[in-house]
């Protein structure tokens, strides 16, 4: 029969929905049971599902959406749950269920949707719930799964209300400190570059600021900065860094590995979940301390013969408990030895880390060695103490290089040849003494030569020398020959063999490389040549401005031709007041006092007008010549000198030379002979000409 009247639907949220509809079914259809309820009609069952009795074999269609499990669901940030859900009835159209959550950011669902037709209808379908992390500690949170209503042209399932099917999300967060790595290790070495490091997060977002402390629990183990990190909701989940340095101990001591904590907390905070939160990490610093002898340098220390010294430091590692000593023997006693006032140390609880000072002083020898550099060692003893950290300490050796001042080399005065002597060719024998600069095991003998015999003389042939005479020496004479011709100086090598009768012992001797001694002779010999063109009393050019006396001489033919110096002219004149010129060879008879100008050298040799001309004579220390000359000065015939025979200025000079005339005389020479005449013959007319005597300079 037809029957109008309410169903209702149970849901997994256990919600109620009411809705009327008319179909027709037996009456007996209206029985509501449960399982293990009231019992059904013969031929029928409880449909459990439905709530009510179906007869046996069959299920009614009811157009309604069931949802399983009906209670409320439950999830966590962490974890999900599932429904199933189907119809009651074969629809007549596809009907299609939207399912969204509520609150998405505590729940979200999937699919999105369901699609049920004639075919799937009685089908279960899932939708799984998935609890959502929020990252903040907020506790539970309630939200809804909402299906439907229905879409579909089935007016049955399109009249279905949606169904709201609540739930619970469980908060996982928590408002912890979350720390990394689990433990530190630092060193006594530790610097401030060299940190180790650990990272600090919080576990959840906070709702405010969370500022946390950071210390050390043993500052005189380790040492924590900065000294406090904030976290905020922005930037609560990235790690901020914390470094921790090792801090060693104020007097070095093998105290082993110390623990501290690093703390962290506790946290001040606007969110009361974060206020008060603190963490530990255990940490443990490393001793970096041991017990030692420390010696600085123990090798590459260099001493240096005759006198100059070296040392080396010593020190403790750590600070003893009794008294610790250390004695140092030289185990080459030929090249090093200990000073003994500190060959042996003594250090205490006190001093322990004080330097001291051993100093070592090189032993001198006067032989040459090689290699220069020759290798000691200082031994150390091992230490003694009856602290048993110290007692028995094996000590490093000391080693270094004692460099041998003696560099085999032949001395002349003192100095090594290589260099130039400049001796004038006429000068006496130069004698050298001749020496060693390291003493030799045997014999040396160094033989001399001359590159040019005939200008350089040199003597001995051979000198020898050994470990008595090797500093007292032995002469060499050098003599330098004249030969009396004007020339350039002359260079003559004296070079010098050097070999040894004990190679094997004197090894920088054998065959010693000595430079050789550059002669440098210089020629002592200056040309006096007679003026080409003879002049009358007037020695000024045609205008009579300007003095010719020295001009006409470098002017002259036989200058060019011969290559000769400056030329100076040899006569006596006084122009003060006009040319302000003036020559004067001596005002008191051959004294050669208040020379001007004056054109003869002490010492030079003068020759007679060409450069291989015959010796007139050596001007004496009073820049003159002594008669006799050995040759006369110039040809025969007669030359303007303005000179007196004694060498003082004559009262006859032309008028100062500018008077070429009959009415005044001057004082001439006459060249040809070798006594004083040579320079004052008599006084002559001033128009009749006479040479002048060019003299070369330098």
């Amino acid at each position: 029969m037809a029957r109008s009247g309410p169903v209702v639907l149970l849901a997994a949220a256990a919600v109620v929905v009411a809705c009327t509809f008319t179909f027709d079914v037996p009456d007996t259809a209206q029985i509501a049971c449960a399982d293990g309820g009231a019992p059904c009609p013969d031929g029928w069952d409880c449909d459990v599902s439905a709530g009510r009795c179906v007869v046996h074999g069959s299920v009614p269609e009811v157009p309604e959406i069931r949802v399983t499990p009906s209670a409320a669901l439950a999830t966590t940030e962490a974890g999900s749950a599932s429904l199933a859900v189907r119809l009651g009835a074969t629809p007549t159209a596809q009907v299609r269920i939207l399912v969204v959550s509520s609150r998405p950011a505590e729940a979200t669902v999937f699919p999105p949707e369901l699609i049920f037709t004639s075919d799937n209808w009685n089908q279960p379908q899932t939708i799984t719930v998935q609890g959502v992390d929020d990252s903040e500690v907020d506790g539970a949170q309630p939200y809804e799964v909402v299906l439907g209503p229905p879409v579909t042209n089935d007016a049955r399932f399109a009249a279905l209300p949606e169904i709201r099917i609540p739930g619970t999300n469980a908060d996982t967060d928590t408002a912890e400190l979350k720390t990394a790595p689990t433990s530190i290790t630092t060193s006594e070495s530790d610097t401030v570059a060299t940190p180790s490091v650990g990272q600090v997060t919080l576990s959840s977002r906070p709702s405010g600021a969370v500022v946390i402390p950071v210390s050390s629990s043993d500052v005189d183990e380790a040492t924590v900065f900065p000294p406090q990190l904030a976290f905020d909701a922005g930037n609560w989940n990235a790690p901020q860094t914390f470094r921790v340095v090792g801090v060693d101990d104020q007097f070095p001591i093998a105290d082993g590995k110390h623990p501290y904590t690093v703390h962290l907390g506790p946290a001040t905070s606007t969110d009361p979940h974060f206020q008060g939160a603190t963490a530990d990490i255990p940490g443990f610093n490393d001793d970096n301390d041991s017990p030692g002898i420390r010696i600085q340098p123990v090798s590459g220390l260099y001493t240096y013969e005759p006198t100059g010294s070296t040392y080396f430091s010593i020190s403790l590692f750590t600070q003893p408990t009794s008294d610790v000593t250390i004695t140092f023997t030289t185990l080459t006693p030929n090249q090093v030895t200990v000073n003994p006032l500190n060959a042996t140390v003594t250090f205490d609880a006190g001093t322990w880390d004080q330097y001291q000072y051993v100093s070592l002083e090189p032993v001198d020898d006067p032989y040459d060695e090689l290699p220069p550099e020759a290798p000691w060692t200082v031994q150390s003893s091992n230490s003694v103490s009856s602290d048993p950290n110290y007692s028995g300490l094996d000590v490093s050796d000391i080693t270094g290089f004692n460099v041998d001042d003696e560099d085999p080399a032949v001395l002349f005065d003192g100095y090594t040849s290589g260099y130039s002597i400049y001796v004038d060719e006429n000068a006496a024998p130069q004698t050298y003494l001749v020496t060693l600069r390291a003493r030799p095991h045997g014999q040396v003998t160094i033989r001399p030569a001359s590159a040019n015999t005939s200008r350089v003389l040199v003597s001995p042939s051979a000198i020898t020398l050994d470990g008595n005479t090797w500093s007292t020496g032995l002469p060499m004479t050098v003599t330098p020959v004249d030969n009396q011709a004007r020339e350039n100086d002359q260079y003559v090598d004296i070079t010098f063999s050097v070999t040894a009768s004990l190679p094997a012992q004197d090894p920088g001797y054998q065959n010693l490389m000595a430079y050789p001694m550059y002669m440098v002779l210089q020629d002592d010999e200056r040309v006096i040549f007679t003026l080409s063109t003879a002049r009358a009393g007037d020695m000024t050019d045609p205008g009579g401005t300007y003095l010719m006396l020295d001009t006409l001489c470098s002017d002259d033919p036989v200058r060019s031709t011969q290559n000769l110096n400056y030329v100076q002219a040899l006569i006596a004149a006084d122009y003060q007041g006009v040319y302000y010129f003036q020559r004067v060879a001596s005002q008191t008879a051959n004294l050669g006092d208040g020379q001007v100008n004056w054109v003869l050298q002490s010492g030079k040799n003068y020759v007679s007008e060409t450069r291989t001309g015959p010796v007139i004579g050596r001007a004496n220390m009073r820049n003159l010549f002594d008669f006799p000359l050995a040759h006369a000065l110039g040809p025969i015939g007669d030359a303007w000198t303005g000179l007196n025979a004694d060498w003082t200025s004559a009262t006859e000079n032309c008028d100062q030379w500018t008077n070429p005339t009959v009415s005044a005389s001057g004082s001439a020479g006459g060249t040809g002979a070798t006594n004083s005449t040579a320079i004052f013959k008599g006084s002559t007319l001033c128009n009749v000409p006479h040479r002048l005597l060019c003299v070369e300079q330098y």
